[in-house]
């Protein structure tokens, strides 16, 4: 029973991970309609951020005070090309896949194929874990399910409590009438795209204190983040977190009980329940709302 506990324990931290990676993926989707493979480039490009500068002795959580700034600039100069470009949904999602694939092998020139960690010596926090009784949690774990509840907290009340938040749901519902009411939709959606750029940074520090880099690690995500965003609702923070929730702690469940192999299928699970079962998400998305 304690390992089923333990194994729970693990599954909801990772399912905030989860939620952290996929929420630029969400925001998006939602808000400015493109599909953005490229999101994995900048999370995997910021992770290698992470690890040149923390293997010259920066400390890993401090480099989040680097890569967000740099984050937010590199998310609002995307959507500037991807304006500039006028692809539409579908063109802008084979286009995005390229870029991906392009940083995949750019990545590999620079980095070589070969597995990148950052030493236990300059990722302290990679060696430790916090008791709750008899659980044992991760501290790399637990600061990254922390890291990522703020985050999506933060996005989530900003897009309730703001004006530019409260402008973005009204033009995804309606663009002509949010800019009959005053509303500069292409600066707010220019601001969003910063603030998904922003959380690719962090997720991009996170990633590295917790995983190792190769050129093509992305490839392993892409399941488990779709599917986080669909069962979650798109373009809702609050649901991607409980999409990420629902998948890890199944694979971590999975993987207690010995099912490895059942656990390597729980993303592509969800993925698949979720679109025939509930394609508008577990939570209402603000894309659902604008269609419907």
């Amino acid at each position: 029973m304690l390992e089923l506990v333990q194994a729970g324990a693990s599954g909801i931290l990772m399912g905030g991970f989860y939620a952290l990676l996929a929420l630029g993926l969400t925001l998006a989707w939602g808000f400015l309609d493109t599909i953005d493979f490229a999101h994995f480039a900048f999370i995997f490009g910021f992770g290698y951020v992470t690890y040149e500068l923390a293997t010259r002795g920066m400390d890993p959580l401090a480099v989040l005070l680097v890569v967000a700034p740099l984050g937010a600039a590199a998310g609002a100069g995307w959507r500037f090309l991807m304006r500039r470009l006028r692809l539409d949904a579908a063109r802008s999602l084979v286009f995005t896949f390229g870029v991906l694939v392009v940083f995949e092998g750019l990545s590999k020139m620079v980095w070589t194929a070969d597995y990148r960690r950052i030493p236990v010596a300059q990722n302290p926090y990679a060696a430790g874990a916090l008791a709750l009784g008899e659980l044992a949690l991760p501290i790399t774990q637990v600061l990254s399910f922390t890291v990522a509840m703020l985050v999506a907290v933060a996005v989530a009340v900003w897009l309730r409590a703001t004006y530019p938040g409260r402008a973005l749901r009204a033009a995804v519902s309606d663009e002509e009438m949010a800019r009959a009411c005053g509303a500069d939709v292409e600066r707010l959606r220019l601001l969003m795209a910063a603030l998904g750029g922003a959380t690719a940074g962090v997720a991009g520090v996170l990633i590295a204190m917790n995983h190792a880099l190769y050129p093509n690690a992305a490839e392993q995500w892409i399941g488990l983040l779709f599917a986080a965003v669909i069962l979650g609702g798109i373009g809702n923070p609050a649901g991607v977190v409980l999409g990420g929730m629902v998948i890890g702690v199944g694979e971590a469940i999975a993987q207690a009980l010995g099912a490895t192999a059942v656990a390597r299928l729980v993303g592509a699970c969800a993925l698949l329940a979720g679109l025939l079962v509930r394609p508008e998400g577990l939570l209402p998305s603000a894309l659902v709302r604008r269609d419907g």
